[in-house]
């Protein structure tokens, strides 16, 4: 921690001091006619067991998936002076939960790229096939030391160079909803299992990527966990594709089981499994 008398311009942050803690961090607010709103309450704050002591929350952008929510979360480093994109995730868009804390979903590009020191998104992803795109700020400098590197007397190349200063918008591709996945490598056989689900529809797809050689087979079972004749594992055509809709058929078997609660056995080698859905066929 720095001097609080050296007269930077961050404030110091005393960890578990209410009152004294100046990390920032994401709130939210809600009005109904853009007046009057309510108090702030936290969305996410930085954690001291999970963060560094130096980590702040520097926006939020959120989104929803299905029934859930996502957060694409901007974490300012200060001590490094960078900055990345960690996700968070909600059932109800109140109650922010982190994925993997500190773990950066979208980091800056390597040394000699044009984002060597930020990545951060301030914009929801756009839909466009079965892609999503991501467009996201980046920049060749740290965070504030071409601002404030000259007044504190900072020996880095960047300060007071306001020619050498370089925002600008990158766009990141992914497939649609693959932001997170369970995965099996080619050695060993993965098995998830789920717990009770009621199905929706007729027919179940998931979003897969099999890797070179990988493979998915499925089994399904009643509330109880034992399998239902037909849709034992040996019975599923095996799915040995990458595609975000990827439909699962057993042998002889043209719908799932109807109007009572399921148990799915997944089986994968070498892939990765992002979701499944019940759909109508």
């Amino acid at each position: 921690m720095r001097n609080p008398t050296d007269g930077g311009w961050i404030a110091p942050s005393y960890p578990h001091r209410f009152s004294q803690e100046r990390r920032r961090r994401i709130f939210r607010m809600e009005s109904s006619d853009m007046i009057h709103w309510s108090t702030p309450t936290p969305l996410v704050v930085p954690d001291y067991d999970a963060d560094n002591i130096d980590d702040e929350f520097y926006g939020m952008e959120q989104f929803r998936i299905g029934d859930d929510w996502l957060g694409l979360l901007n974490v300012l480093h200060n001590t490094e002076n960078t900055m990345d994109v960690q996700l968070t995730y909600s059932r109800n868009g109140k109650d922010f939960k982190r994925i993997r804390p500190g773990q950066p979903w979208l980091a800056p590009g390597n040394e000699g790229s044009w984002y060597p020191y930020m990545a951060t998104v301030c914009s929801k992803p756009i839909e466009v096939g079965d892609d999503l795109y991501v467009y996201h700020g980046g920049a060749n400098v740290h965070h504030d030391w071409w601002m404030v590197g000259f007044h504190e007397g900072l020996e880095v190349a960047e300060s007071g160079r306001l020619d050498r200063v370089n925002y600008a918008l990158g766009l990141a591709k992914m497939k649609r909803d693959r932001f997170v996945s369970l995965a099996a490598g080619p050695a060993r056989t993965g098995i998830l299992a789920t717990r009770p689900i009621f199905p929706t529809g007729g027919g179940l797809v998931v979003n897969l990527k099999c890797h070179p050689g990988g493979r998915l087979q499925a089994a399904i079972a009643d509330g109880q966990g034992n399998v239902l004749p037909g849709f034992e594992r040996q019975n599923c055509r095996t799915v040995a594709a990458d595609g975000v809709r990827c439909a699962l058929r057993w042998r002889g078997q043209s719908r799932l089981p109807a109007e009572r609660f399921l148990k799915l056995h997944f089986f994968l080698q070498n892939a990765e499994l992002f979701s499944f859905q019940f759909v109508e066929e």
